[in-house]
């Protein structure tokens, strides 16, 4: 009974930006990367299908501080590492005043990826690298609320289950002008089943897709170097499913415009800004879905060797 409640009370889509955060630059080899980012994802739209629904009635926020660290061991074989840790807030209200207000905080799911370039060549700046990795189980999916009630697996910090993550990306510059490069990158995750959901059930998020198809440029403005970029973000997810029965108001296909900016300070080091701007989304049941989602990190690398070749290629 307790859980039939909790699903009437409408799921999210897209709330931790794991999938869409991986994968590091292309680097030479003996170079170690860091990257960490701050992201808030804000979900205020409350759709049923595409339909928009005139209701301020719920909604959610996520903030997600990710740091992730590479290492290039030789041109073509690289290491990513991922580690976030994620606060999520769930209001709902009720005659326009705050009926219920849940928050969570704690380490999320780890990721390790192996990388390797089938393409590399920097003088006709066309890359095409694979990976493959997973996400391990290491955030907590057993967080309770404040009447010592457990939580929905959406609100967990972690997923309780094994997922299988692979990445394809390609980056071509273009014949018209050289610095700017067209690029596609696509993720896929298979997530695994949490088999001690609740106690005694089992729980499985739904099968992501997600594409990115866009163009990055690079800048010089005086002693700056600017890498401005725009892609489109497509995402499709499965239906999660609860003791192995689909489960209502969940999966969907989303469509965002994804602008973001890099600046280098120097050779090594770098901060950005980005987002997401939804531009389609269409919903299972109902559902509240991204209304805006803002980005910022900074990034930096070592070389354990004299390497003075040229930036990395900052296409996403």
């Amino acid at each position: 009974m307790f859980f039939s409640e909790l699903g009437a009370q409408t799921c999210c889509s897209g709330g931790v930006p794991t999938a869409n955060n991986l994968g590091l630059p292309i680097a030479n080899s003996k170079t170690i990367q860091f990257a960490l980012n701050y992201d808030v994802n804000a979900l205020n739209t409350l759709k049923t299908g595409s339909e928009k629904l005139e209701s301020g009635s719920r909604s959610r926020l996520t903030h997600t501080l990710m740091l992730q660290t590479g290492f290039s061991l030789t041109e073509r074989v690289s290491f990513d590492f991922f580690v976030p840790w994620i606060r999520q807030e769930r209001e709902i209200k009720f005659l326009g005043k705050v009926s219920d207000f849940t928050t969570t905080n704690g380490l999320g799911d780890l990721v390790l990826l192996g990388k390797y370039s089938l393409i590399k060549k920097e003088l006709k700046s066309q890359f095409l690298t694979i990976a493959a990795g997973v996400k391990a189980p290491t955030g907590s999916s057993s967080k309770i609320n404040n009447n010592g009630l457990p939580l929905n697996a959406d609100l967990q910090p972690g997923s309780g289950a094994w997922d299988g993550i692979f990445l394809f990306d390609y980056q071509q510059a273009l014949g018209f002008r050289k610095s700017m490069t067209a690029f596609v990158r696509t993720i896929l995750t298979l997530k695994g089943i949490n088999d001690n959901y609740l106690g005694q059930n089992t729980y499985q998020f739904g099968t992501e897709w997600q594409g990115f198809f866009g163009v990055s440029d690079r800048i010089l403005i005086g002693k700056n170097i600017i890498d401005p970029s725009l892609a489109v973000r497509f995402r499709n997810a499965g239906a999660d499913r609860f003791n192995g029965g689909a489960q209502t108001g969940t999966g969907g296909r989303w469509a965002f415009l994804n602008p973001s900016i890099n600046f280098w300070k120097t050779q090594n080091f770098s901060f950005s800004i980005g987002g997401d701007i939804p531009i389609f989304s269409y919903v299972k049941d109902t559902q509240v879905t991204p209304t805006f989602r803002f980005n910022t990190g900074i990034f930096y690398r070592i070389s354990l060797k004299d390497d003075k070749n040229n930036l990395p290629n900052f296409s996403i």
